[in-house]
């Protein structure tokens, strides 16, 4: 029996699984180091746990009402069936895991179990014992065999409800595997995504735009000033730094990304094109994407492309090595809205930098620090440059114990000419 994933791809469940597998090597081979670099997570330890959730993820779906949901679509015979589709595929898919097989700990149990189990954030109540005993027993048991058949890796044949005590206290901020938790779950968010509309997880470049920065400068015979230099010498660390008008901070602010994976941010969508066009016409680095509620419009009216929407879909799944953005793009996550941890997982390994800041209501100034407190707490980097620093940021930073280097970077050239009549 072919046991399908997807109706509008006829795309099965091996393939779809294989196709997340094959972008979790992409992930690896691009950010390995920089994931868990932070974190003290063990690298391998991790990427063993996240295949386990990968491969797994999915198997719910062989339960025969989903398969009758996608039968239907795709015009084929349903099967016959006493169950209703009211148990969700990831409430089932945990039972698969050869969980015997693994030599998992307790806490890597759970971190497996519940990134499966809740991967889509339903309102769904957690099913019984007794009702998922049913299942197996009147459902899955009786195509065991024909599931085998279909999956070509190790699934467990002892099937049973044990996963559901693992799953019934989920695991929140503040618990010790937090972080861990969410990686692996906003990871395996992103691979599905991926996976799912045919999109490589990460764009793999070799070309840094620090070094592109240099060569762009050198060719106009620009010298680094004191603010590029200390960027650059400080590619390690969060940055505060005041800049005045004029004085380069966006090629500082990607001397500082390096070679690491770069969100650049401002208040204003046209000032957020101007960035985009900066490094993409100006400096001549092709591997940023624009997001922002209007992006799509702004990058059919440039000409340049043949395929802005699915340039645009690479961008919105978080695929480009530096995403010019607005901050209501990514930092939302602080509110953590069902599925948070796709973004939050992508700003652990990513450096984030926040221009203009000054140019921001109170309400969003919370959220900024919120952010910027859980971005650091789970290892991304964060440079905050601005011409006008209100005074908060630096106060409310080191009350949260965030260590950072700053700066100030002030011109001495008279720029305002001012003059008073009655």
């Amino acid at each position: 029996m072919t046991y399908y994933a997807k109706s509008d791809t006829k795309e099965t469940i091996l393939q779809h699984t294989n196709n997340l597998l094959e972008n979790l090597e992409l992930l690896k081979k691009c950010y390995k180091e920089e994931i868990l670099e932070s974190n003290n997570i063990d690298k391998d330890r991790f990427f063993y746990l996240l295949e386990i959730i990968c491969k797994y993820h999915d198997l719910g779906k062989v339960f025969t009402p989903f398969q009758n949901i996608i039968l239907e679509k795709i015009g084929e015979k349903t099967i016959k069936t006493n169950f209703q589709y009211d148990v969700k595929h990831e409430q089932l898919s945990p039972m698969f895991v050869p969980i015997d097989n693994l030599e998992l700990s307790a806490d890597e149990k759970k971190l497996v179990y519940q990134a499966i189990f809740y991967h889509h954030e339903r309102n769904s109540e957690i099913p019984s014992n007794v009702l998922i005993s049913n299942i197996i027993e009147q459902d899955i048991k009786p195509q065991i065999e024909s599931i085998k058949k279909e999956i070509n890796f190790d699934i467990n044949e002892n099937l049973s409800p044990i996963y559901i005590r693992y799953v019934k206290n989920r695991i929140k901020e503040g618990d010790t595997l937090y972080n861990e938790y969410c990686l692996l779950k906003g990871l395996l968010h992103r691979l599905d995504h991926s996976s799912s509309g045919q999109i490589a997880v990460e764009e793999y470049t070799n070309e840094e735009i620090s070094q592109f920065t240099e060569n762009n400068m050198k060719g106009k015979n620009l010298e680094l000033n004191d603010l590029q230099n200390f960027s650059k010498q400080n590619q390690n660390n969060n940055l505060l730094v005041i800049g005045s008008t004029g004085m380069g901070k966006t090629e500082a602010a990607l001397l500082w990304s390096n070679k690491q994976k770069t969100f650049f941010t401002l208040p204003i969508r046209i000032s957020i094109n101007e960035i985009y066009d900066r490094i993409y016409d100006g400096i001549g680095y092709s591997h940023v994407g624009l997001l922002h509620s209007t992006a799509l419009d702004y990058l059919e009216s440039k000409q340049e492309f043949e395929n802005e929407e699915s340039i645009y879909e690479q961008t919105k799944n978080l695929y480009n090595k530096i995403t010019t953005c607005t901050i209501d793009q990514i930092f939302p996550f602080v509110f953590k809205y069902k599925g948070y941890e796709k973004i939050y997982a992508t700003l652990a390994y990513s450096k984030i930098v926040i221009d203009e800041i000054q140019g921001y209501s109170p309400e969003i100034v919370a959220i900024l620090l919120k952010g910027i407190q859980m971005i650091n707490n789970i290892g991304g980097k964060f440079m905050i440059m601005t011409a006008t620093l209100p005074g908060i940021y630096k106060e409310k930073l080191q009350e949260m114990n965030i260590k950072f280097e700053y700066n100030e970077f002030i011109k001495t050239t008279k720029r305002h000419k001012i003059k008073l009549k009655n």
